[in-house]
């Protein structure tokens, strides 16, 4: 009878931490799978904040360019304004490049990101 017992023990502890594993990795998931959200978030706003900057930076530029045709400019603030331009442009385009690394983190920690890239990731963007 004891060996029995000491047996049924045996297979309950590790039962039990089998389960406590098992709850460890879903609060690991879970923890990743919010963490990818917020980055998500968070490069969606650096991207439309990255937005609005390449459109004032090419009216800026615009206007730049028509004064300097109009005799009222200087080049060098022309090519200052386009020099924005492009920095503004190229901060676009690593936001939008965090946004996608951001969405396949999550789609990562989410277990579906071979059945994205199958589909061809058209949210994505």
């Amino acid at each position: 009878g004891g060996k029995r017992k000491a047996e049924k023990e045996k297979a309950r502890i590790s039962y039990r931490r089998q389960l406590l594993e098992v709850q460890k990795k879903v609060l690991e998931i879970a923890r990743q799978i919010k963490t990818a959200l917020a980055q998500v978030r968070s490069a969606r706003k650096r991207m439309e904040l990255a937005s609005i900057e390449v459109e004032q930076a090419r009216e800026s530029f615009r206007l730049e360019r028509l004064k300097y045709t109009a005799g009222k400019g200087v080049i060098d603030d022309v090519l200052s304004a386009e020099a924005q331009l492009r920095s503004a442009e190229a901060e676009f385009i690593r936001a939008r490049r965090d946004l996608v690394c951001a969405q396949l983190q999550l789609y990562l920690a989410e277990g579906v990101l071979l059945e994205k890239l199958a589909g061809g990731c058209e949210d994505l963007s």
